[in-house]
């Protein structure tokens, strides 16, 4: 992990509040959930130190999305892998893939 580029409120209804956009080392950046990012708080205070500075703003609403300036391709790309991802799931889990059985 590389660092977080932004920000944005859960869409997860499982008691978290944001979601993250994680910069990883080797594989293109995701959206995860904060749940899951527990021992990476540096990486949120370093998240809000910039944009705080680079977006010129005292404070950051917890309602908004926040994405560091240079970084909002980025962030369009995750959310569409994200959707991808999840479309392929619902597909799955209705019997929509098609498995082969070994001879």
């Amino acid at each position: 992990m590389r660092r977080f580029l932004g920000r944005r409120p859960t869409l997860y209804e499982d008691g978290t509040s944001f979601d993250y956009l994680v910069e990883w080392v080797g594989d293109s950046p995701s959206w995860q959930q904060d749940s899951r990012l527990q021992h990476l708080r540096w990486a949120v205070t370093e998240l809000e130190r910039a944009a705080r500075e680079q977006l010129q703003r005292r404070r950051l609403s917890r309602h908004d999305t926040i994405i560091l300036p240079g970084h909002e391709a980025t962030a369009t790309r995750a959310s569409a892998n994200e959707q991808t991802l999840a479309h392929e799931d619902v597909c799955f889990a209705e019997g929509g893939a098609d498995v082969k059985a070994d001879d």
